[in-house]
């Protein structure tokens, strides 16, 4: 899941923030989060209400999808306007 969280934090810089957290290192963020499975992706709104949990692999495509869904289009960073994001991969 890392290339593919990494992939959207940088392309959609400014229109997501995308948080990981390291379960194995912090016990009691994944306690908070109710954390069953690994990777959970966890989608919340501006206000940090949940919106979408998802468990197992999600690839960067279908998070942008699931952003859609919920009424979040993003918009892809300046930088990365320009560049070819590829096809579908399947990936919070």
């Amino acid at each position: 899941m890392a290339p593919e969280l990494e992939a959207l934090s940088q392309e959609y810089a400014g229109s997501v923030d995308v948080v990981f957290v390291d379960v194995n290192k912090d016990e009691s963020q994944a306690r908070e989060l109710r954390v069953r499975l690994i990777p959970t992706q966890i989608f919340v709104d501006p206000e940090g209400k949940e919106l979408f949990r998802h468990e197992g692999f999600y690839s960067k495509e279908e998070m942008l999808s699931r952003f859609q869904w919920l009424g979040y289009p993003l918009t892809q960073a300046a930088a990365s306007s320009g560049q070819n994001t590829g096809t579908s991969e399947g990936g919070e």
